[in-house]
């Protein structure tokens, strides 16, 4: 089973972050990030916070240019090809 990682990010759309490219504060393939629980680079919330700053989010590096993704614009798909 292969895992595939994609993220939305403007101005692209939806694209597949491959081998190339770096997820999370720990520099990982996001394969790997996603294998190991896909941990987000943001603090934990007890509470719905009241700016930007403090929303959920991850670090990806993608084509040389650096993106503070919300993990609701990240995919993981499972697939047999």
């Amino acid at each position: 089973m292969h895992t595939h990682v994609y993220a939305n990010l403007a101005p692209m759309g939806w694209v597949e972050l491959t081998e190339d490219s770096i997820i999370g504060n720990h520099e990982e393939s996001p394969v790997s990030w996603a294998l190991d629980g896909g941990h987000l680079d943001s603090i934990e919330l007890d509470k719905i916070p009241n700016n930007m700053d403090n929303f959920p989010f991850v670090n990806v590096c993608y084509e040389g240019k650096n993106y503070r993704v919300s993990p609701f614009d990240i995919q993981i798909v499972k697939s047999d090809n």
